[in-house]
């Protein structure tokens, strides 16, 4: 998109030289300006338009290595709380489960700065 900007801008000034010094007429001058406003205008607009990538969905890296650890819950989870994974408390989620001080959880998943957890049960221990 950028070489098009680029692409009106000189299209524009070639046009304003050949409308000025070339006597190719008032039409070429207002084409050039023209022309030249709308390479602006797109420069601007690269500028300021927004990111449309996504990335609410990708794992941050230092949390992704978190992904399958064993921690336990440190207050209730409701459904939010903190947990002790790898030596450090972090914030965690469940899937919409209640769980209790002092349950053993698996991160079943990371998304985004969000670290799913799930009850470890008995027979996973």
């Amino acid at each position: 998109m950028r070489w098009l900007a680029i692409l009106f801008l000189l299209l524009g000034i070639v046009l304003m030289v050949g409308g000025i010094f070339l006597a190719l007429g008032m039409g070429a001058l207002v084409l050039g300006v023209v022309f030249l406003l709308i390479g602006i205008g797109l420069l601007f607009w690269q500028t300021v338009r927004l990111e449309t990538q996504d990335r609410s969905k990708q794992a941050l890296p230092e949390l992704k290595e978190l992904e399958d650890k064993i921690g336990e819950t440190l207050p209730p989870l409701r459904p939010a709380g903190i947990a002790h994974l790898e030596g450090r408390k972090v914030d965690v989620l469940t899937e919409g489960e209640f769980l209790p001080p002092g349950t053993p959880v698996k991160v079943v998943k990371v998304l985004g700065n969000k670290i799913i957890v799930q009850e470890l049960r008995a027979k996973e221990r």
